[in-house]
């Protein structure tokens, strides 16, 4: 089981959306989203997302999971454990993302 580590902005972005997602009753669609979005990253990061690139100095691989409410980015150490959440975006078209204006 791997370790996810957040980043404050992304935690403050998912707060942020998470209550949007609430006004707009898209609170179980969200909240369904962040929860397949912090299992995943725990039980098996690298199947989740597309590798991207190799930082071998750092010895982690970068990752981008495009999904139907959130776009994630994040890093995962070579043996598989921490996650290292870079970036988290409402996808593009979602109503969430509507919603957001």
């Amino acid at each position: 089981m791997a370790t996810v580590v957040y980043s404050p902005t992304v935690l403050a972005n998912l707060r942020v959306w998470g209550e949007l997602a609430r006004r707009q009753g898209l609170r179980d669609v969200f909240a369904a989203a962040v929860r397949e979005l912090d299992d995943r990253l725990r039980s098996d990061p690298e199947a989740w997302g597309d590798p991207l690139w190799d930082f071998h100095g750092l010895r982690l691989t970068f990752y981008s999971r495009y999904g139907p409410v959130l776009i994630v980015n994040y890093t995962v150490h070579i043996d598989g454990t921490p996650a290292f959440v870079r970036d988290v975006r409402l996808t593009p078209g979602s109503a969430l993302d509507q919603a957001a204006g």
